[in-house]
Formats: C-alpha cells, sequence, structure tokens
C-alpha cells in the first residue's frame, strides 16, 4: 500500500515537472515570436521615417516651402528645424 502511494506521489511530481517544462518552453517561444514581430514594426517605422527625411532634405535643397514639406512628408515641424540643423 505504501509502496502503491509512493508510486502514486512519485508519478503526480514527474507529471508535475513535465507540464513545468512544457509550459516553460511554450511561453519562451511565445516571448520570441512577439519579439520578432516587434521587431519588424519597428524596423518598418524606422525605414519609412529615413525614407521622409531623405526626401524632406531633398526638397529643402530644392527650396520648397517647408510647409509643403511638412504636408508631402507627414513631417513636423520640429523634424523640419531639425535637418534644418543637419545642414548648417
Amino acid at each position: 500500500m505504501i509502496d502503491q502511494l509512493a508510486y502514486s506521489a512519485a508519478n503526480h511530481f514527474g507529471e508535475l515537472e513535465t507540464s513545468f517544462i512544457l509550459g516553460r518552453r511554450r511561453g519562451q517561444e511565445e516571448g520570441r515570436l512577439e519579439g520578432r514581430a516587434e521587431g519588424r514594426l519597428e524596423g518598418r517605422a524606422e525605414g519609412r521615417l529615413e525614407g521622409q527625411l531623405k526626401i524632406a532634405r531633398q526638397m529643402l535643397v530644392e527650396g520648397f516651402a517647408d510647409e509643403m514639406i511638412a504636408r508631402l512628408t507627414g513631417l513636423s515641424q520640429e523634424d523640419l528645424d531639425g535637418l534644418k540643423g543637419e545642414r548648417k
């Protein structure tokens, strides 16, 4: 009887340990996937911003008005002021 209880307890403990390990692995994988997705989104946003800044720089060189550059690129006046500061 005691042997059977000990076996049952050990078996139950093993199942709990396995469940814990599997849950932990699943959580780690979900975290990695979320991190990759977030990284892709950030990369795309940075790429779009770089494109907008490149266009705005060229428009400044060509003499476009700030209002037009802001409207066409979606950049703020503060962004444009920063670009103008780069040129000095």
